[in-house]
């Protein structure tokens, strides 16, 4: 049994690292995100506005948007990533501030709406 362990983990490791660190995926619409289409637990990347509030950090289409925003959980990402993205990205509203960004993450419920637990967030892709 341990020799078994030991073989899956070294073959793991020398192909590129743990199974579970190369997760893919798919490319959604933002307005698709915010709008609910897309099932909890699905790993997403889209693109479009970001801002961190005091009220904590949200995710909409664009500045200007008709759809309410949508939480995003920051938790996962470094602490250098969380200060460089409040550093340019910290707005009281969308409509104050905020960025363009990337984000690729997990979609979840955050408190009691649809959200994503960030796994990473690029700003100004």
């Amino acid at each position: 049994m341990f020799t078994r362990i030991l073989t899956w983990t070294t073959l793991t490791m020398a192909f590129g690292g743990p199974l579970w660190a190369q997760q893919a995926y798919r490319q959604v619409s933002s307005s698709d995100l915010v709008g609910g289409y897309i099932g909890n637990g699905e790993w997403v990347e889209t693109r479009g506005h970001l801002w961190f509030s005091d009220a904590g950090v949200f995710f909409a289409v664009n500045v200007p948007s008709a759809r309410a925003p949508i939480p995003v959980d920051v938790a996962n990402l470094s602490p250098e990533a969380i200060a460089r993205l409040k550093a340019s990205c910290s707005a009281p509203n969308q409509f104050s501030g905020g960025c363009q960004s990337t984000i690729r993450g997990q979609t979840a419920i955050i408190g009691a709406r649809q959200g994503v637990i960030a796994r990473e967030i690029q700003q100004g892709q």
